[in-house]
């Protein structure tokens, strides 16, 4: 019966093996950092210590503000001061490895993608391989990688971690994993899996390695050949070593025909490529090893679609991910780790050893002292000679000569061994036409002479006798490698700065790059930059011109006969201009907030305001936009007698200029007459409340457009954000209630100004939660302060609601007469929510992002730009996170923005699901337009189920094949929700909301 590691399974390794507790060799060279805000950190982090023999004097606390992602400047405060001075404590020098318990963070906003994995900056943690993050990708490798060259068979001889530091020339850099997962119990199972393989011998079972190019023995080892070649030689190694492989070269991946749909027995697995996705087909083994080679593979750690949570969730002791693009070259080499750990290696070691970069985008999971062979496998342990031939260098610029070396894994027979020579035809390589392994040897060398090149190349050269054939590929580049900006979105008027990247070092006298733009009234290069001579790179200033709308200009250089180049958006400099709330009584202030529509630039940006009717609104004269930020705040403040009217901020920046309007509600004589006082429906507000806007403390707010509500004299608290307690109000679109509360001492105040002339139901719920003995008085006073109704309560564990009539300008005061505070959890507009009816009108795949004119005449929500919902819908999305894949583009797929002429693609989105909760107040039946974007991959699909507020489904569609975006259109009225489920792909997504009428 084959064996699953389930969470089961490994509380049964725990338990069972007599090995896990028993006393293990010391291990003073390891470093355990947890998360001193996070129990359950310090528990995984404690069991580790146990299970190791770990000094508890090798314990190091962190504090860190998130879990998950840290600015740069939180990392260097929160991880990488606290840990240099916890080596500096227990030895910098005696530590080899160190290890992150569950729940400390693992990505760091740095990096040219703008994410980096902070475990790989905690490897260099004194900064001696790279003292700051790279802009482009590195250009060094890390001291201690070890390169191979797969196809012909060459690999260095394996050096010990520990023998590598102790060298009087190496570098202070660390082997650095963690203990980490979907939950604790997973983390704590890492340990104990290894060192239950460990007792039995190492790991049992059989490779997969899943390819995608076919048959690439007849291929070159270059680009991402590179990386099938690399699974293909695994599958030999790990073969010659006796382990059943399962070698796959289809396109598909394992679990996905023509791919085998399963593998059972997983004891090491390989391979590529899904984006952001797991297959369930492996069968993981205790002590298993396995990574996929993804770009997004640990774009979550503890939850998701990326492949590293999932697979340990599943049972995989040790895996490799990374958290953004790392380009093939940054992912752990498949054929070298095998390699390694096949002559005994830990995974501390072999992994280090095959990766070629730090400060980058890989992290590492498992417990860095395994040896999945403890004792290593022939003919690996001990090393035994192979045939091989090697270029070195493999890749140089053309002009360059590279050494080949043909090596025999025995003596050639007497009178030698000739080699026949054939490169491929028409390419910039020059190599004789043979070469002869003298008799008794087992080396010859010969040269392979190259020419300049204006595009690389990758000749095959082969090395014939009639015994033996020897491959291997010479990647000849031009010296002009790239063109990369420091951003592909500038803001017009403002500088910004590009770097060329070369191949090798320049020539003396420099290389001498030509520059050129195909808009000169977009952006403008000099017209050429040196690269220094010896020097890689060289960076060179772009000027923008001022445009008024999103503006295109491709930048391009040229050297030697290569031309590089990137395109560059350049848009109006600010992006938007927002007032919350953009409706004010006088008197009252009011948010301001800028964004830019790139980062600012050094020093900083300043922001100039001016206000249409500055006696009745004044705003500051600036705001200030911290360099490298793109957002800047301030305050505006109405004059106590300011009329009724618009008043409008005009923003100004870089020759860009925005406007937003403030509206000041005249005041008005408040009139209220009490209804009733509700101790019956308890927090079941929407059978009786709610209608056209609410707010639900703890949850979400969505008033009416009429209402202008500000609190004054409030404190907030949660006492449980989830609980099925019938007292507790209903979560606006959840399934679940919350209960909170606004609170004080004495008193507080909730100003509601009506804009619209018109008399309206306001409820006020009260509820003395934890049975505090609250009594409370609540005034409902004009805008003079003048009391027009005056209500007590008191008793009300099980919740009550007070409502009135109101219309103009009134004041509810909260006053306590007994128990602790004041107390307020909810706020209702209107009565009994209608009954939600939904009917499906259409699926659109044909207008992508041209909305206009086409749906959202009434009101929409363009994510990623402006939300502007029509008067009569209340909307309140849940559990979904945002983000942007493109804030300015012409790409038709992007929805058109609310008042710009460009576009946008961003997203609502959630991992499983995620809900958006709409309120039609009117009676009338409407359209409602959700757009679904698939902008980054072809793989996602999701199901839109319509729920009545009861939860019951109106309608439920399906949709795929999103990727050049996709509108479902309903009429609803009166309550629904839309619940969005991911079924396919990364994620589930909604980028639009759209209303008109029918």
């Amino acid at each position: 019966m084959l064996l699953r590691i389930s969470y089961f399974g490994l509380l049964l390794i725990s338990l069972l093996n007599p090995d896990i507790g028993r006393a293990q060799t010391a291990h003073p060279e390891v470093l355990v950092v947890y998360n001193s805000q996070q129990p359950d950190s310090l528990n995984v982090a404690n069991h580790y210590l146990a299970q190791r023999n770990i000094p508890s004097s090798n314990l190091c606390a962190i504090a860190p503000p998130s879990t998950d992602r840290l600015a740069l400047s939180d990392y260097t405060t929160y991880v990488q001061t606290p840990i240099q001075n916890c080596l500096q404590t227990v030895g910098t020098t005696r530590i080899l490895y160190i290890v992150l318990s569950y729940l400390t963070p693992f990505t760091i906003a740095a990096g040219p993608s703008g994410t980096s994995s902070l475990d790989s900056y905690v490897a260099d943690i004194w900064n001696q391989y790279a003292n700051q993050p790279f802009l482009v990708s590195p250009t060094a490798l890390q001291p201690y990688y070890a390169d191979s060259q797969s196809q012909g068979n060459v690999y260095a001889a394996f050096q010990a971690f520990s023998a590598y530091r102790a060298l009087p020339q190496s570098l202070l850099i660390y082997s650095v994993w963690r203990l980490d997962g979907p939950s604790a119990a997973i983390a704590s199972a890492l340990v104990d899996q290894a060192i239950y393989a460990e007792s039995k011998g190492g790991a049992v079972g059989q490779a997969c390695l899943d390819g995608r190019s076919g048959d690439v023995t007849q291929a070159p080892d270059a680009s991402y050949l590179a990386g099938d070649w690399d699974l293909h030689q695994a599958a030999n190694l790990l073969g010659l070593a006796g382990i059943a492989v399962v070698e796959d070269v289809n396109g598909a991946e394992f679990g996905t025909a023509p791919a085998p749909l399963t593998c059972p027995n997983t004891a090491f697995y390989s391979g590529w490529y899904s984006y952001n996705n797991y297959n369930d087909a492996f069968q993981w083994q205790a002590g298993s090893v396995g990574w996929h080679l993804d770009s997004a593979s640990a774009l979550t750690l503890r939850s998701g679609s990326s492949w590293v949570p999932n697979a340990l969730a599943r049972g995989i002791a040790v895996t490799s991910g990374s958290v953004d693009e790392p380009y093939l070259d940054g992912l752990v080499r498949p054929g070298g780790t095998f390699r390694n750990l096949l002559e005994g290696a830990s995974v501390g070691d072999a992994f280090l050893r095959n990766t070629r970069w730090l400060k980058w985008e890989v992290l590492n999971v498992g417990d860095p002292l395994y040896r999945p062979f403890p004792s290593g496998k022939p003919p690996f342990q001990p090393p035994q000679p192979v045939n091989s031939f090697q270029l070195s260098p493999r890749e140089l610029v053309g002009g360059k000569r590279s050494t080949a070396t043909i090596r025999l894994s025995a003596p050639a027979p007497a009178g030698g061994l000739i080699f026949t020579l054939t490169g491929t035809a028409g390419s910039a390589a020059t190599i004789p036409t043979s070469v002869t392994v003298p008799g008794g040897a087992t080396t010859a060398t010969f040269n392979a002479t190259t020419t300049a090149v204006t595009a690389s190349q990758t000749p095959v050269i082969t090395a014939s006798s009639p015994s033996l054939t020897l491959r291997n590929t010479l990647v000849i580049d031009p010296l002009l490698a790239s063109l990369v900006p420091s951003t592909t979105t500038a803001s017009a008027g403002l500088p910004i700065t590009a770097t060329v990247v070369l191949n090798g070092q320049a020539p003396a006298g420099g290389a001498v790059v030509t520059l050129a733009t195909d808009n000169p009234n977009a952006a403008i290069p000099p017209p050429s930059v040196t690269v220094p001579a010896g020097a890689v790179m060289a960076t060179f200033t772009i000027s923008t011109r001022i445009v008024t709308t999103a503006t295109t200009a491709n930048i391009t250089g040229s050297y030697g006969g290569a031309t590089v180049g990137f395109s560059l958006s350049v848009v109006p400099a600010l992006a938007s201009l927002n007032v919350s709330p953009a409706i004010v009584n006088p008197g009252q202030g009011t948010s301001l907030g800028v964004f830019l529509a790139s980062p600012a630039p050094q020093g900083g940006a300043t922001v100039q305001l001016v206000s249409s009717d500055p006696g009745s609104l004044s705003v500051p004269a600036t705001i200030s936009v911290p360099a490298g930020s793109i957002y800047g705040n301030g305050y505006a403040t109405t004059s106590p007698t300011a009329p009724g009217g618009n008043i409008t901020i005009t923003a100004t920046y870089a020759g860009s200029t925005l406007t937003a309007t403030v509206t000041v509600i005249g005041t008005s004589s408040g009139a209220a007459t009490f209804i009733k006082m509700d101790a019956a429906t308890m927090g079941n507000w929407k059978t009786a409340y709610g209608a056209e806007g609410y707010n639900v403390l703890g949850d979400t707010a969505s008033y009416p457009a009429y209402a202008s509500v500000v609190p004054g004299g409030q404190l907030f608290w949660t006492w449980t954000s989830s609980t099925n307690d019938i007292r507790a109000l209903q979560k606006a679109a959840g399934t679940d209630r919350a209960a909170a509360a606004w609170y004080a001492g004495t008193s507080f105040t909730i100003d509601i100004n009506l804009s619209d002339g018109k008399a309206h139901q306001v409820a006020v719920y009260c509820l003395d939660w934890d049975g505090a003995g609250r009594a409370q008085t609540i005034d409902v006073m004009d805008g003079s302060g003048n009391v027009l109704d005056s209500r007590n309560v008191a008793a009300f564990t099980n919740g009550q609601y007070l409502s009135w009539t109101i219309s103009g300008h009134v004041i509810f005061r909260i006053t306590r007469t007994a128990g602790i505070n004041a107390v307020v959890s909810g706020l209702f507009f209107g009565g009994p929510t209608a009954a939600g009816a939904a009917a499906f009108v259409k699926t659109d795949s044909t207008t992508m992002g041209s909305w206009r004119g086409v749906y959202g005449a009434d009101g929409f929500n363009v994510l990623g730009d402006v939300a502007s919902y029509p008067a009569y819908a209340a909307v309140a999305a849940a559990g979904q996170l945002f983000w942007t894949w493109a804030a300015s583009t012409n790409d038709v797929r992007a929805l058109q923005k609310g008042a710009a002429s460009d576009r946008v693609a961003a997203t609502w989105y959630g991992a499983t699901s995620f809900t958006i909760d709409v309120n039609v107040a009117d009676g009338n039946t409407h359209q409602v337009a959700l757009y679904c974007l698939d902008w980054d991959s072809t793989a996602r699909a999701q199901t839109i189920d319509v729920l009545d507020a009861a939860g019951n489904v109106l309608d439920s569609r399906g949709a795929a094949a999103f990727n050049n975006g996709q509108y479902l259109v309903w009429n609803i009225n009166g309550h629904v929700t839309f619940r969005v489920t991911r079924t396919a792909g990364a994620n589930a997504v909604i980028s639009g909301v759209f209303f008109q009428s029918q």
